[in-house]
């Protein structure tokens, strides 16, 4: 008798246990349950090059795809007045999509900037690894009056 009632409670004991271990864990199937454990952190771009753009107040970016990372859906654009720092809250950030060159407009005409770029998925790269470019946004067009 003893083992009839023990064996239920046992099997009982088991599957609560694994209701408490499961619960919160979101559904694995359609990401549910936030971002997704398995997607591991991307790397930064290796390259970026920042050049003056040819209207006032523009810079041109252009970076390198994070190769073999398929998960990486967009790059952040982040830039200041130099000098660079490894802090993200001294920057302006700007969500660039997924590409690789982008226009940053704007800007104060004929003044230099820092910019760093990162990659992300479910989370960014470290911001520390981002490269970093310095350009000058273009100077205003005008024509003298004599």
């Amino acid at each position: 008798m003893k083992l009839q009632i023990a064996l239920p409670l046992v099997v009982l004991a088991a599957l609560f246990s694994l209701l408490i271990l499961t619960a919160g864990c979101g559904d694995w199937g359609t990401g549910g349950g936030g971002s997704n454990p398995f997607t591991p952190v991307p790397a930064c771009p290796s390259t970026l090059t920042a050049e003056t753009g040819a209207d006032a107040g523009y810079v041109q970016l252009t970076w390198t795809a994070v190769a073999g990372q398929p998960y990486v859906n967009t790059y952040y654009v982040y830039y200041k007045l130099p000098p660079p720092t490894d802090n993200p809250s001294d920057y302006t950030q700007i969500n660039a999509g997924n590409v690789t060159t982008y226009e940053v407009r704007g800007l104060i005409p004929a003044t230099s900037y820092t910019f760093r770029v990162t990659a992300a998925s479910d989370e960014e790269c470290p911001f520390a690894d981002s490269p970093t470019a310095d350009a000058q946004s273009g100077k205003p067009s005008w024509e003298e009056i004599k």
